[in-house]
């Protein structure tokens, strides 16, 4: 606390705070380091991961589920987004969001397989909109096109 007093706009310092309040389990006072922490370098992945986990662990999923939501919208390429959201999307009941947010979390380690049978799962969904279902076949079709690619590689 005595270096976060000392500089309380850097980052590190307000993410060691941070860790150190959702360790002792002080998760109200950590959400907010998070969040305020979030306004001044909005949209930083080193303090949404943590921020979203904290959402988690501490019985805030719907929060955790809107926040990791726009963040995979405008940061597709990072993995570790796409498996929060697979998390908080089952906390909350949304299964087809749980699938699609795996499938890309595969896809972005190399996993196309997987990818590909989690967009199944997805398929399966009876909440599918028709829109839904649309985007989801043409995903499974692009994936088995650059599964067939890597094949003649």
């Amino acid at each position: 606390e005595k270096l976060h007093k000392s500089d309380p706009d850097r980052i590190a310092y307000r993410l060691a705070l941070a860790r150190i309040m959702t360790a002792a389990k002080q998760y109200p006072q950590a959400l907010q380091v998070y969040a305020d922490t979030l306004e001044l370098y909005p949209g930083e992945m080193t303090v949404v991961l943590p921020y979203a986990t904290t959402l988690l662990s501490s019985g805030q999923a719907d929060e955790a589920y809107t926040l990791l939501t726009d963040i995979a919208n405008r940061n597709p390429t990072n993995p570790q987004v796409h498996k929060l959201l697979a998390q908080a999307a089952g906390i909350t009941g949304h299964s087809v969001q749980t699938h699609t947010a795996m499938s890309q979390y595969y896809f972005l380690n190399g996993y196309t397989n997987q990818a590909i049978e989690q967009l199944k799962l997805a398929e399966k969904s009876s909440k599918l909109t028709s829109y839904q279902m649309a985007r989801i076949q043409a995903r499974i079709t692009n994936l088995e096109e650059l599964l067939d690619l890597e094949k003649l590689e």
